[in-house]
């Protein structure tokens, strides 16, 4: 079976024999390892496309990128010299920065990012399916401030139950019970809620919340989040209170003992693109 080393001594091989795809501009600052797949830049019949090939089959890839999807497309050598086709994932490639970079530039207008990823998040919200792992990784701004999303890995479909959860999405932006929870429509909720309050915060005082984004682009801790002992929530908390802020100290309240579904979070989103209006 492939592994991720495997597939990156593919791309980076000499000859890279794919069975239907004809990709060009193959070079290794193109190529990005991540956690299941290995993702390559490159130009396909004129087009810049994302290739992600993954070492192992997933069961629910035909259903979340359907004809994107190439089965047994790439040709892997293990290091024993065992030659076998793994599956890749085309899409067309997304031009912007990701959110996570752009929230740890020391310029960065967090105000206008809240107000672009509040509309952003309700059209999630307000879709037929979920994503499974909203986080600033996760998310492309592109130019003209429009934010797109990107590897749909962990998504929710009408039809799939329990069993169909293949990833339970990323711990740093997830519900602390996200492997257990329900895998359905709601899976988004608490992932885009702890995004929102920490935008809000940063807006509301940079100065006061900035030097706390980690590595990962993380401002809160789920478990202490969820507990009620994350002190920056609780700081948060506070601002929004002094500053007169409703609807961001009632997203940020209704994180405290989620249980992964905040029901009204749509109305509480809507308000606050009223807010801006």
């Amino acid at each position: 079976m492939a592994t991720l080393i495997d597939v990156f001594n593919a791309l980076h091989a000499e000859v890279v024999t794919f069975r239907t795809l004809t990709p060009q501009l193959i070079a290794q600052k193109n190529i990005f390892v991540g956690n299941n797949a290995v993702v390559l830049r490159c130009r396909v019949a004129g087009r810049e496309y994302s290739l992600k090939c993954y070492p192992h089959h997933r069961r629910n890839a035909r259903a979340i990128y359907g004809s994107a999807l190439s089965e047994g497309e790439l040709a892997v050598y293990s290091l024993h010299g065992e030659m076998e086709y793994v599956d890749v994932v085309a899409t067309p490639w997304i031009e912007g920065v990701t959110l996570d970079r752009l929230l740890r530039d020391p310029m960065c207008d967090y105000y206008a990012l809240l107000e672009r990823f509040e509309s952003f998040a309700l059209d999630v919200l307000r879709g037929e399916w979920a994503h499974g792992d909203i986080k600033p990784e996760n998310i492309v701004v592109e130019p003209n401030g429009t934010m797109r999303l990107i590897d749909f890995d962990s998504a929710w479909l009408p039809g799939f139950t329990q069993s169909d959860m293949e990833e339970a999405g990323t711990p740093s932006f997830s519900h602390p019970m996200h492997e257990e929870r329900r895998f359905d429509k709601h899976i988004d909720d608490f992932s885009i809620a702890l995004v929102v309050t920490m935008l809000a915060a940063l807006s509301q005082s940079r100065n006061a919340f900035a030097p706390y984004i980690d590595v990962e682009s993380a401002l809160f801790s789920p478990c202490a989040v969820v507990a009620g002992t994350d002190k920056l929530l609780n700081k948060a908390l506070t601002l929004f209170e002094r500053n007169g802020d409703a609807t961001h100290y009632a997203i940020a309240q209704s994180l405290y003992g989620c249980d992964g579904t905040i029901p009204n979070l749509i109305e509480l989103l809507e308000l606050g693109v009223k807010q801006v209006l």
